[in-house]
């Protein structure tokens, strides 16, 4: 309510129209009090948007119209290529020529420009995509108005000079490459048509059959000499075999010998150890008796035998626990490499006869394929005086063709310098008001607002 009684006061005191009173707890702002506020400032708004109009439409009246002027620049070329497929080449790529005019012709010439008058215009360079048979073009373009004419087309025309002077040493270039190729093309045909030419075309020809020849010779005999070695080698892969199943047999009876005396080892090892046990029965016997010479004697004849009986037995033990396993590995490992051997000796006999079928194939095959090549050589010993003409017939042609692009050579030029566009560039008069119509409005609402604001500052402070 506060807000509605400040806006009713100075509305009373300033004669305007004063809105009804909100509701209750009602803090949102009114499109009548934006209304009421336009209205109250509707001569200051008015003033503004006339203002700013004026302003416009003063500055539509009083600028000066640019223009484009655009000028077409056709790169010298030369048709290069056998008949048919001919490309049109450019004296100079696209990419060196744009770097070239815009890092150093246009700034050098526009400098030039500059020292004799104020302010040169600006040039861009742009490239226009040409087909395969047309040289590139680029297209100069400045903006300037209608009196700034003669400027222009003096700054394009010695951007076109540079440009033109530039390529001039380049066409000469291709003119004398041009003739030289003349000349390199009736050499050839004048060197294909000579006697000894002819005869150095068929010589290699005759030199490749007596070579595929030979080498279907040399191929056969080779393959006779190996097909025996092959043979010897697989003999003695098989005796290889053979010997190693021999050795495998003796190395089996020599285990079967082992596993006996192992078994004969051990009964004698039991038989001493009985008999020792019975010596030393015999020598408690004695040793409990009276002593007496004789029981004195009987008993360093047991201990005796008792010490030679206990050596037989470490002796056995011994043979038992070392010799014999050591025996009996050792014929493993040879059971076991005779295996192995007899693996590989197996494998090399498989080895040596697909070798042998292998050979036999590619025998089969390389000969099949020298003797296509023979025959290709004959063809081709056969064919050599028709290409020969067609080599000639070619020779004529290129002579011909060197002789057409010599003169088909195009100069670098202006297809026209500085043309001025039909209509000048940027906004008419219409579009230009009517932007100046919108930023005034827009500006009318801005200075009603703000003036609003000033006016109820100063009022509260007051």
């Amino acid at each position: 309510m506060s807000r509605y009684r400040q806006n009713a006061a100075l509305a009373r005191e300033e004669h305007y129209p004063v809105a009804s009173a909100p509701q209750p707890g009602d803090d949102e702002i009114s499109l009548l009090d934006l209304a009421l506020v336009l209205y109250r400032r509707r001569w200051l708004m008015a003033a503004i948007l006339a203002t700013t109009v004026a302003l416009t439409a003063l500055y539509a009246a009083l600028r000066t119209p640019a223009y484009t002027y655009t000028t077409v620049l056709e790169v010298g070329s030369y048709l290069r290529g056998p008949a048919g497929e001919r490309n049109r080449v450019p004296v100079a790529a696209s990419p060196t020529v744009r770097e070239r005019l815009q890092q150093a012709i246009v700034p050098v010439v526009r400098g030039r420009q500059s020292g004799a008058e104020r302010g040169a215009p600006e040039v861009a360079v742009s490239g226009r995509a040409a087909a395969s048979d047309a040289a590139p073009v680029f297209v100069l373009r400045s903006e300037a108005a209608a009196a700034d004419a003669g400027r222009i087309q003096a700054l394009h025309q010695g951007v076109v000079d540079r440009l033109t002077a530039d390529h001039r040493e380049r066409l000469r270039t291709v003119r004398k490459d041009r003739s030289l190729a003349v000349d390199r093309a009736r050499a050839r045909l004048a060197h294909l048509q000579a006697d000894a030419t002819r005869r150095a075309r068929t010589q290699p020809k005759v030199e490749a059959v007596a070579a595929a020849a030979r080498a279907v010779v040399h191929r056969v005999r080779t393959f006779h000499t190996e097909r025996l070695r092959r043979e010897k080698a697989l003999e003695r892969a098989q005796l290889k075999i053979d010997g190693l199943d021999d050795e495998r047999r003796l190395l089996q009876a020599r285990q079967a010998r082992l596993e006996d005396r192992e078994a004969l080892a051990d009964e004698q090892l039991d038989g001493a150890r009985r008999i020792l046990d019975r010596l030393a029965q015999s020598r408690a016997r004695v040793v409990d008796r009276s002593g007496s010479p004789a029981d004195a004697m009987a008993l360093l004849t047991i201990d005796s035998r008792i010490a030679g009986m206990r050596k037989r037995v470490d002796t056995l033990s011994e043979r038992l626990r070392v010799t014999l396993p050591d025996r009996r590995d050792e014929l493993a490992n040879a059971l076991e490499n005779n295996a192995r051997a007899r693996k590989r000796a197996a494998g090399d006999l498989a080895k040596l006869e697909r070798e042998h079928e292998q050979a036999t194939t590619d025998y089969q095959r390389e000969l099949a394929g020298l003797r296509a090549a023979l025959d290709r050589a004959r063809t081709a010993l056969m064919s050599e005086r028709e290409t020969y003409r067609e080599a000639v017939a070619d020779a004529s042609r290129a002579v011909r063709a060197a002789e057409n692009e010599a003169d088909t050579i195009v100069p670098t030029d202006a297809a026209f310098v500085a043309q001025r566009g039909a209509s000048p560039i940027g906004p008419g008069a219409v579009t230009i008001l009517a932007l100046g119509g919108a930023l005034g409005t827009m500006m009318a609402l801005f200075g009603a607002f703000l003036a609003e604001f000033v006016g109820r500052a100063r009022h509260l402070l007051r």
